[in-house]
């Protein structure tokens, strides 16, 4: 009886998301893949239900390629209960949305301003820069080559507090600047198609080192670029390949884990790893044994500012989950993100899902009015950034955008245009000078 049930709210809820689709769909006369809240609410309904698919076709009871869930092996109650949560974002969200969408302005023709070459040539240099850096630093301080990710991640954790802050705002700025260009060389199609192949190229490579997040994040950056201004794609192209993307991000990620220390505790994906988070935290509620910081708890709010300037310690959700229920597997450098569904969990279940997923609609309708009005070069990017990186206010914190904003977006167009001053600057004297040698 329980199994019915969920599989009727896995239903329900990807009935909600399909509705909210028609009506973008309806607005934008082709699929919204460009709207941050549409993004936003594919990736809840997928990291919401895939592992309550996992559980149904495995007759109730996870296997251990699933990870902590095999040990943890929830009941159905408490997946019923963390889909209600699920369902709570959604409602919110959607009711939301629905009734403020057609504020949202779609003009007949769309166009988006065009970032000029001077932009184009301060991107590059901090690309440049941004390569050299790390090369200098890694060199300086002996970092090990050849390692795995949780290696990384341990070496650069026990790196002074200033110098992990600069090598952390040296790859912000290097992947906005990415965007600029990419952008840039869609804005001039056909002419240079050529650096979008070697672009894809060189992210299919990446792949063989473990880059599944970024290689992901890079294609489809190049699809919403292909479709807001090359063609739009057709709805069946676009779910087709996003089918057959999602299977190979899975595929991926069981690869890896194989050869991997954390097996055990990141399972075959980290759709169950979010999941299991909801469920250690929803067991261990119902115990009252958890209580975590007002500072971790809305972390989101001040995590842009520097810890240096801050009365109290800094510390995100993740870290907080980490440290109390998987110290040891911190310790050797694991890392992973904490989950919206977890943070409902936490506070006040569907109430605070409610809460949230409205907010979130809210703020994205605001969002896209602003970015289809149009305006400065860098509007696009912006757009751009918040749509492939709004997964991370599903995967993370819900409000995990006001920190991508904060450190990843405004330094990088305040450094692009300095440097695009000065570029201008040096132009003009060469220029000034040629007519006085003249």
């Amino acid at each position: 009886m329980n199994h019915t049930y969920i599989l009727s709210q896995i239903i329900i809820i990807w009935l909600i998301g399909y509705i909210v689709y028609r009506k973008l769909y309806k607005r934008d006369n082709r699929v919204p893949i460009d709207d941050p809240g549409f993004i936003w609410l594919l990736v809840l309904l997928i990291y919401g239900t895939l592992p309550s698919v996992s559980w149904l076709f495995q007759q109730g009871v996870y296997s251990p390629l699933n990870g902590r869930l095999f040990s943890l092996q929830p009941s159905s109650e408490v997946i019923i209960d963390l889909l209600n949560i699920v369902m709570a974002y959604l409602l919110g969200f959607s009711i939301t949305y629905l009734f403020l969408y057609k504020k949202v302005y779609f003009p007949q023709y769309y166009t988006i301003n065009k970032i000029g070459q001077p932009f184009v040539v301060a991107a590059i240099v901090i690309i440049a820069v941004s390569f050299f850096s790390n090369f200098f630093l890694i060199e300086i301080f002996d970092f090990p080559k050849n390692t795995s990710r949780m290696e990384a991640y341990q070496f650069v954790g026990q790196l002074p507090l200033g110098l992990s802050q600069l090598l952390k705002l040296i790859d912000l700025l290097n992947f906005f600047s990415m965007l600029v260009i990419i952008i840039a060389i869609f804005q001039r199609w056909p002419k240079n198609r050529w650096l979008i192949w070697f672009y894809i190229i060189f992210l299919l490579l990446s792949l063989r080192s473990g880059g599944r997040s970024e290689a992901a994040v890079g294609l489809l950056t190049v699809v919403i670029c292909w479709h807001t201004m090359v063609r739009p794609i057709p709805a069946p192209k676009l779910f087709i390949s996003g089918i057959i993307g999602l299977i190979c991000f899975l595929l991926i990620g069981m690869l890896r884990q194989l050869g991997a220390e954390g097996i055990i505790f990141s399972g075959i994906g980290e759709f169950d790893s979010l999941w299991a988070n909801a469920v250690e935290l929803y067991m261990d509620k119902n115990e009252k044994k958890i209580h975590m910081p007002f500072t971790t708890r809305f972390n989101d709010f001040w995590a842009p500012i520097p810890s240096q300037l801050l009365w109290f310690e800094k510390k995100s959700p993740s870290i907080w989950f980490l440290e109390n229920f998987h110290p040891e597997f911190k310790s050797r450098g694991g890392g992973y993100a904490f989950g919206a569904i977890a943070e409902a969990v936490y506070g006040y279940g569907i109430y605070e899902g409610l809460i949230r997923g409205s907010i979130i609609g809210i703020i994205c309708i605001k969002f896209m009015k602003w970015f289809r009005k149009g305006g400065s070069w860098w509007m696009f990017p912006m757009q751009l950034y918040l749509t492939i990186w709004i997964y991370q206010s599903v995967r993370d914190t819900t409000f995990r955008f006001i920190v991508d904003i904060s450190q990843n977006v405004l330094p990088a167009i305040i450094v692009l245009l300095v440097l695009r001053s000065l570029l201008t600057i040096k132009e003009s004297n060469n220029k000034s000078n040629l007519r006085f040698n003249t």
